[in-house]
């Protein structure tokens, strides 16, 4: 028996765009881990140091709560970098995970709407979020988070999306549930 390759069917399929968040998307919590380390060390101490947790005693709690911090930055950090977008001429990619990887795949002629979202704090920095709307049944509503020019990569959607329309010769049906 021969070894046979198995290859996607992509005959003309190609990436228009890649990317990932901006990890000020994490901003607020970065901020909060650092507000509440700065309150475990110099405010809530003081009457611990005074007493018992002197010396070694006082090390421990000062790694334990570091390490705990840490970690929670850690995670919320690798959250982020593991996000992957993919834009090419027929799908939308979304990987995600840290230990366990997922794969989204959403068919350009299923998006149904789009919508870009740029909060203040994204809106400084020129990122923004894109929300779609979309047919597909595991990922209805995808979000992609804190990107840069996110008004290019709309647009980039929504001409694609009428391009795989075109030329899969679907149209977008409503069915209108309250009437």
């Amino acid at each position: 028996m021969e070894n046979q390759t198995l290859t996607p069917d992509q005959d003309n399929e190609k990436t228009l765009w890649s990317g990932q968040p901006s990890q000020f998307a994490n901003i607020f919590k970065y901020i909060i881990l650092i507000l509440i380390f700065i309150l475990f060390f110099y405010f809530v101490p003081v009457g611990f140091y005074k007493s018992t947790y002197v010396g070694v005693t006082g090390l421990i709690y000062f790694f334990i709560t570091f390490i705990i911090l840490f970690s929670i930055f850690i995670y919320y950090y690798l959250t982020l970098f593991s996000i992957r977008y993919k834009l090419t001429s027929d799908r939308l990619f979304i990987h995600t995970g840290i230990l366990t990887r997922k794969r989204e795949q959403i068919e350009l002629y299923r998006i149904k709407d789009y919508t870009l979202i740029a909060p203040l704090l994204l809106r400084i920095f020129n990122l923004s979020n894109i929300q779609l709307i979309s047919s597909d049944r595991t990922t209805p509503h995808p979000e992609l988070f804190a990107l840069k020019e996110g008004e290019k990569i709309c647009d980039l959607i929504r001409s694609n999306v009428e391009k795989q329309r075109i030329a899969k010769g679907t149209k977008e049906v409503d069915f209108d549930m309250e009437k």
